[in-house]
């Protein structure tokens, strides 16, 4: 039996890390490390250069460039505690190539991994640090792997290094440890303080527009702002006497979205245990949607609830008996 391991030359995504300072001005780090994946992308837009009398592409030249990476994560009670819902998270630039950090972690024929301390793996950073913001968190009641969170990153360039580097041949030393922290399920949906029965789905887009600007004439974004805030949740229900008055617009004082926290080696914990998440909006726009349905399956309605005044999101609540 061989000594060694042997490099399969694959390899799967491994938790990532976000690097930033805290209120008191402590560094920090968030690592996801229930994560289900992420995609970084270039999104380079080129400037092909042709001269008249030759057909062929004389050059390629970087015009401008806005990447990003988007990851999906079920670590909802370790993110949005840290990723703020309104605005998202400042993250720190790198050192000694360290920074926002995206991992590849090497196979090992005819086993698992590679081991961490060999120079066998893979990673993406981002020298500059960036701008971390949520997109969605939707929940379905017949996910059972439960509610699911959606967030860009947006790298930031220093000027000398690019948005992203990626370095091949180096250990993991260190790595975040892939671990289970908590799972969420689809809760009641409140409207007004009354529950809205027969709820199967919601997904909650939080709005944010995030746009990234040079600074300083150059191909990537140095800094990054919230440009646009437009919060909606959408949600189906099976009631379909939960008819609007008026299908076009209604006006609820407020909407809180419930998500019920799994416990382990059971179901559900109790709604009255203090273990669960709310996203409220104080004021809302609601619409219907859709209505309708197939024979011979249930009909069904979908809403679309337009923030009118603020999102807040709170962890470790209780959900209210029907």
């Amino acid at each position: 039996m061989p000594s060694a391991l042997t490099p399969a030359e694959r390899f799967e995504i491994a938790p990532v890390t976000f690097p930033y300072l805290d209120q008191s001005d402590a560094q920090q780090t968030l690592d996801l490390k229930q994560l289900q994946g992420f995609t970084v992308d270039p999104n380079s837009q080129k400037s092909k250069t042709r001269a008249g009398g030759n057909v062929d592409p004389l050059a390629y030249i970087v015009g401008r460039a806005k990447p990003t990476a988007s990851i999906t994560t079920r670590d909802i009670d370790g993110a949005l505690p840290i990723v703020s819902i309104n605005t998202g998270l400042l993250c720190n630039p790198g050192t000694n190539l360290e920074g926002p950090t995206f991992r590849f972690l090497q196979r090992a024929t005819a086993n698992t991994f590679m081991p961490t301390d060999g120079l066998d793996h893979y990673k993406i950073y981002s020298p500059g640090g960036g701008h971390l913001y949520p997109n969605t968190l939707s929940a379905d009641v017949e996910d059972t792997n439960g509610a699911q969170l959606q967030m860009t990153f947006m790298p930031y360039w220093d000027g000398v290094n690019k948005p992203f580097e990626q370095v091949n041949l180096i250990d993991m030393v260190g790595i975040p440890t892939t671990e289970f922290s908590s799972q969420y399920f689809l809760g009641p949906i409140y409207a007004g303080g009354a529950e809205i029965l027969g709820v199967t789905s919601v997904n909650i887009d939080f709005g944010l527009t995030c746009s990234g600007t040079t600074k300083s004439p150059g191909p990537y974004d140095r800094v990054s702002a919230v440009s646009d805030r437009e919060p909606t949740v959408t949600f189906s229900v099976l009631n379909m006497e939960m008819g609007l008055a008026n299908m076009f617009n209604v006006c609820a004082q407020t909407l809180d979205v419930y998500l019920q926290q799994g416990e382990v080696c059971g179901d559900r914990y109790p709604v009255t245990e203090a273990k669960h998440i709310k996203i409220s909006i104080g004021t809302v726009a609601l619409e219907n949607d859709s209505q309708g349905g197939e024979a011979p399956n249930d009909a069904t309605q979908s809403f679309i609830a337009k923030a009118v005044g603020a999102v807040t999101f709170a962890q470790d609540v209780t959900i209210p008996s029907a």
